[in-house]
């Protein structure tokens, strides 16, 4: 692909200028006006239009209570709504004239050092917000309230909302431009750049994405934020799926799992309602119905896989990743009869060995989570189309073992009727689609 020039210095000095001054809608104006596919924006005017977004509007208030060290700081008066919006905006025009890998160059990351030095920030709102994503880790700080409101103080990400409220817009954008670069380039080096790099193999650390994503399903009445964390959730499994994974799928799966536990029935509907990866759900399922039931049969295995399915030599089958091996039609059935592991608490809170429980999961959610997580492995399986492919698997579905294994399996004491009753009907439902696929 030929190399596309920067916008000249000269016009980048009248973006410049314009921003300095606090003329933010004149900037702007001028940077829309620069935009075309034969020049891509430098670095340095396009800090602008991101930070911008990620500062809090006029008037906005934020409930973190301002410290004494930051009383002397100059606290400049932030852009209107309206200008915010309008570099919104023009984020996302600048995505469809210009190549994503370009404008994802003046993110922060772990794999390249940001410097703006040209910019005054000592009296001017956006200055400073330029200035502080030169020298951020990666692009999941600029999101945080902590970054939108503190002035002189290095702690930018000391706020357990990962997400500003009003910074869902930019990382709506984030999530477009590391779609688009995966789709023109066949992956997405600009997100694999925001987790920390390993030694060797693939990286491993994935809290704060991962976070951000379920918080995101937290909000399982918004469909903006429901969307948003699924999109985000699929790319960080791509990352997985490529050659060589950039993204540990192991990790993936079993932190997943782990948060999973901890959520309610509504957020963990909203999540499985997301997923479009069957090979990944498989996985998934899996470690949860072992971890959190009474099926040991994959907790002695520091892999998420146990074999290989044995295909029908009469039937071919496109694997669409060698990412998340699947496990035998055996270890499926003894986890699909398996009973959730019900994690007791006394009237204060805390388990049965006496200590302080993070989880406040009722055990009827425990057990309700633990009946659609069963109902989602086997939407994988008919996904897969395991009973096509495999003679273990066609056994099982043709003399009945699966059916009976499934109906052992749901058999749980502590959901309520209706709720058994539909989690029941929703995995025969899966299981005589097997013979249809």
């Amino acid at each position: 692909m030929a190399s596309v020039p920067e916008v000249p210095r000269r016009l980048r000095a009248l973006v410049d200028s314009c921003f300095e001054e606090s003329l933010y809608d004149a900037g702007l104006n001028v940077l829309d006006n620069l935009r075309t596919k034969d020049a891509k924006p430098a670095p340095l005017p396009t800090y602008s239009p991101i930070a911008l977004p990620c500062i809090a509007p006029a008037g906005y208030t934020h409930k973190k209570p301002i410290q004494k060290a930051d009383m002397d700081v100059p606290r400049p008066a932030n852009p209107s709504q309206a200008t915010i919006d309008r570099a919104m905006d023009l984020l996302f025009y600048l995505l469809s004239t210009n190549q994503a890998s370009d404008l994802l160059n003046a993110i922060p990351s772990y794999d390249r050092t940001l410097r703006d030095d040209s910019m005054d920030s000592s009296g001017n709102s956006l200055g400073y917000h330029a200035a502080r994503i030169s020298s951020a880790k990666h692009c999941w700080e600029i999101l945080s309230p902590g970054f939108a409101q503190s002035y002189g103080k290095d702690a930018i990400y000391n706020n357990t909302q990962l997400v500003a409220e009003h910074a869902w817009g930019v990382l709506e954008w984030l999530i477009l431009a590391f779609e688009k670069e995966q789709s023109l380039c066949g992956k997405s080096p600009s997100l694999a750049s925001q987790l920390p790099p390993c030694s060797t193999g693939p990286r491993t650390m994935m809290d704060i994405p991962l976070g951000i994503a379920f918080v995101a399903f937290d909000w399982f009445l918004d469909l903006r934020k429901l969307t948003i964390g699924g999109r985000l959730i699929a790319l960080m499994i791509s990352l997985t799926k490529e050659t060589p994974p950039a993204l540990s799928a192991e990790r993936l799966a079993s932190e997943t799992a782990r948060r999973l536990r901890a959520k309610s029935s509504q957020t963990v509907s909203a999540f499985l309602s997301a997923l479009n990866e069957p090979s990944f759900e498989m996985a998934l399922c899996c470690i949860y119905l072992s971890q959190y039931g009474q099926c040991t049969i994959m907790q002695s295995s520091s892999n998420t896989s146990v074999s290989k399915p044995r295909e029908d030599t009469t039937i071919s089958h496109n694997k669409k990743s060698n990412a998340y091996t699947i496990p035998s039609a055996d270890t499926i059935l003894a986890i699909l009869r398996s009973d959730a592991s019900i994690e007791e608490l006394d009237d204060n809170g805390e388990d049965d060995e006496g200590s302080e429980s993070i989880l406040i999961i009722s055990a009827e959610e425990q057990a309700l989570k633990h009946a659609m997580m069963k109902v989602q492995l086997l939407k994988a399986i008919s996904q897969l189309k395991l009973v096509d492919t495999d003679i273990s698997w066609k056994k099982a579905f043709t003399n009945g073992q699966l059916r009976e294994n499934v109906l052992l399996g749901m058999r749980y004491e502590r959901v309520s009727d209706e709720a058994r009753t539909a989690a029941l009907c929703a995995a025969l439902a899966h299981v005589d689609s097997f013979c249809k696929s």
